[in-house]
């Protein structure tokens, strides 16, 4: 999942911290930042989306500075 680490990282936050507030497994959220091809369901997106104050879309992006500079994820 693109752009995951990044957000996580600009919004300050532990992968657990993460976990605590999206009940997404910190695991999951490990595995989904260092593994090219992981694979996730729409809910785990929904919810680490609306942890991060970002669009689902942001994942699926490989662009992130552009979608950030257009203002669309809360800092």
């Amino acid at each position: 999942m693109y752009n995951l680490k990044l957000i996580r990282i600009q919004k300050r936050m532990s992968q657990q911290e993460l976990s605590d507030k999206s009940g997404v497994s910190r695991t999951t959220i490990s595995n989904l930042e260092n593994n090219d091809g992981a694979v996730t369901t729409t809910e785990t997106m929904n919810k680490l989306a609306e942890a991060l104050g970002c669009p689902p879309r942001f994942f699926l992006e490989k662009m992130y500075s552009k979608l950030h500079e257009e203002g669309e994820c809360e800092s």
